[in-house]
């Protein structure tokens, strides 16, 4: 049976979001970017099978999260290593429960309305999203809490 544990994702999940058009020009963002919010998901080393809910070591019913923290990110305007400003998702607190080797991804949405004059509606009750695009991020090997996570290949 696997030791339940708080194994930190190391180095934190930091995307870059670029968005052109079908030419493959870049378009400006800012009108988009108060409805854009990332998502991070957990899979197998393989990247075929989600495990973002894995079934309860002690045997109860009720599904636990194998990964957990920060997942959902809206977007900051920051500048790289080298100055340049764009946009970024950041993930600064994520973990996962269980020793293993698991590849992590990217769910970029877009958050819209049901009702125009309901600003409530776009995360609460009723509010729906789209998912732009997913992908696949870098392999994570877990080993114990001591040495933390390590990075490996870059993902696909």
């Amino acid at each position: 049976m696997r030791q339940l544990s708080r194994l930190p994702v190391s180095p934190p999940p930091i995307v870059q979001l670029h968005i052109r058009d079908q030419a493959g020009n870049p378009v400006n963002e800012d009108l988009e970017l108060p409805f854009l919010v990332a998502h991070l998901g957990i899979f197998t080393e393989d990247g075929k099978t989600p495990l973002n809910a894995v079934p309860s070591p002690r045997g109860d019913s009720t599904p636990m999260r194998l990964l957990y923290g920060t997942i959902v990110s809206s977007p900051h305007y920051l500048r790289n290593l080298q100055g340049k400003k764009g946009v970024y998702f950041l993930f600064p607190d994520v973990s996962v429960r269980w020793r293993g080797r698991y590849r992590l991804s990217i769910s970029l949405m877009r958050l819209s309305r049901q009702d125009n004059s309901d600003l409530a509606s776009v995360v609460g009750v009723g509010g729906q999203g789209t998912i732009l695009t997913e992908q696949g991020a870098r392999m994570y090997t877990f080993s114990s809490s001591l040495s933390n996570s390590s990075l490996q290949s870059p993902g696909p």
